[in-house]
């Protein structure tokens, strides 16, 4: 239960830190220039990023301690987590989406991809931050 512990608070700091990322972006406390902009949005991004893979491998034990399902990827992890009750069929296919734009950004890097997947940020965190809320050890 120590594991699945230290799991969560990994997950919620990161989501945490993404708040913040967020907040900064959105209030324009951040960016004179159009380079410093790049700069915090390609932040969020990376911070969203480590949301998502610490949220998942989370839910992924949490799901095993609470249902014993062994769930190895993402999209099957969150499909699971409909199963539990966790979320909906609605939050689900958000987080397929989620899971599609985080993808995304590990595999190719365009400045028009960056800032259409720095645009759903904001829901992803939402949906993120459901999650966590949900899934309390």
């Amino acid at each position: 239960m120590a594991d699945l512990t230290k799991r969560y608070e990994t997950s919620a700091r990161a989501i945490e830190s993404l708040r913040i990322a967020l907040e900064k972006i959105e209030g324009s406390q951040c960016c004179e220039s159009d380079e410093e902009y790049r700069t915090f949005r390609d932040s969020e991004i990376k911070r969203f990023e480590i949301s998502l893979d610490t949220l998942w491998k989370y839910l992924k034990h949490y799901l095993e301690k609470k249902t014993g399902v062994v769930q190895n990827s993402p999209k099957s992890v969150f499909r699971e987590c409909l199963k539990a009750g966790i979320v909906d069929e609605q939050e689900v296919t958000l987080a397929l989406k989620m899971v599609d734009a985080r993808n995304m950004t590990s595999h190719i890097y365009k400045e028009e991809i960056a800032e259409e997947i720095s645009t759903h940020i904001p829901a992803y965190y939402e949906l993120m931050k459901k999650f966590i809320d949900r899934a309390v050890i």
